[in-house]
């Protein structure tokens, strides 16, 4: 390979010869978790699985009961609000929708922006149709933010994270973001530890594109501080989260067998091993719901497995040659699946 080449190589490349010409390969860093890390895990003692089904089980029920009690419009925001940031929003998919409904159709009374911010985000990501225009409130008569609201820091952090549910053109959550983020910003040496926490990771990766069981991971010890924490709901996201991270590693365990079995990292040795990538990635951080999805997860993650090889064969390993006759014969696997 040229000088000129070696410049672009995104990797330290090397060569090596084979049949007389030189053939590329990249010295990729070696995963830091190997398959053997999760063949030999073993969890940590917790109470019987019996018991821990039946008091989830008991929770719901009080949660849901919890649920369909609330009444006043600003509590039931913040119920939901806790209850999906706490990373058990799906056990009440229907108990949520159907209070979200109930809220679309009722007429806002309440203009705490904080309030207003959160029904708004939650309504949006429910698939509800939310106007913008009740930010029109917040802002004055030469149409920027009101100078009132700059001191309001878990609102502030609300309006930004709903200004990430923008549609095009909605020029109003766009102003919304760039307003919240510059304050949110010279607020955090101020904050007390969890808001700090919050607004740090906001910042960093708005709500609304962070993953569900990492916002749950974090927002779980922040909860955990407050003065007015629901201890039902507290101890049914501690134990929702074990839960799922229990089965979560077996499957990887399963995963990991498997991987091993096939030998791709002897036989391939140029290729990265990247199965707890794509199973973080594409497999529980989409679908990480502890009563579905499992089987589908697993199998998420050994196609995308069993594709980063073919991938760094045809970026670095293969020669033309080689590469063309891989394609064809996965063309014709692929029709052959196709047209079975």
């Amino acid at each position: 390979m040229n000088s000129e080449a070696q410049k672009t190589c995104p990797a330290v490349c090397n060569s090596e010869k084979q049949e007389g010409f030189a053939r590329r390969f990249v010295n990729y860093e070696p995963t830091a978790w190997s398959v053997d890390t999760f063949i030999t895990h073993t969890a940590p003692i917790q109470k019987p699985k019996e018991w821990i089904e039946a008091r989830i089980k008991e929770l719901k029920e009080k949660v849901r009961a919890i649920l369909g009690s609330t009444i006043d419009s600003v509590e039931m925001v913040n119920l939901i609000d806790t209850i999906e940031h706490l990373g058990i929003g799906y056990h009440f998919k229907r108990d949520i929708h159907d209070a979200l409904s109930h809220l679309h159709d009722a007429k806002l009374v309440n203009y705490d922006l904080h309030h207003v911010a959160t029904r708004f985000r939650l309504l949006r990501q429910h698939g509800f149709n939310a106007s913008s225009d009740v930010f029109l409130n917040f802002k004055d008569d030469q149409g920027n933010f009101d100078k009132n609201i700059s001191k309001d820091t878990k609102g502030l952090l609300s309006l930004y994270n709903a200004g990430y549910l923008a549609t095009p053109g909605e020029e109003i959550l766009a102003d919304a973001i760039c307003f919240a983020r510059g304050l949110l910003s010279l607020m955090l040496d101020d904050l007390r530890s969890q808001l700090n926490k919050q607004v740090l990771r906001a910042l960093k990766i708005p709500l609304h594109k962070m993953l569900t069981r990492v916002e749950a991971r974090f927002y779980i010890e922040e909860y955990d501080e407050e003065k007015s924490r629901n201890e039902r709901l507290l101890e049914l996201a501690k134990l929702d989260f074990n839960t799922c991270q229990t089965l979560h590693l077996e499957e990887m365990k399963t995963l990991s067998l498997w991987w091993k079995n096939l030998n791709i990292g002897e036989n391939l040795k140029y290729a990265r091993e990247r199965l707890l990538e794509v199973y973080i990635v594409w497999s529980w951080g989409q679908y990480f719901e502890v009563d579905q999805y499992s089987r589908a997860r697993k199998m998420i993650a050994k196609l995308l497995a069993l594709l980063a090889p073919i991938d760094d064969t045809f970026d670095v390993y293969g020669t033309y040659e080689e590469c063309k006759l891989l394609n064809e014969a996965i063309q014709r696997q692929v029709m052959y699946i196709f047209y079975l």
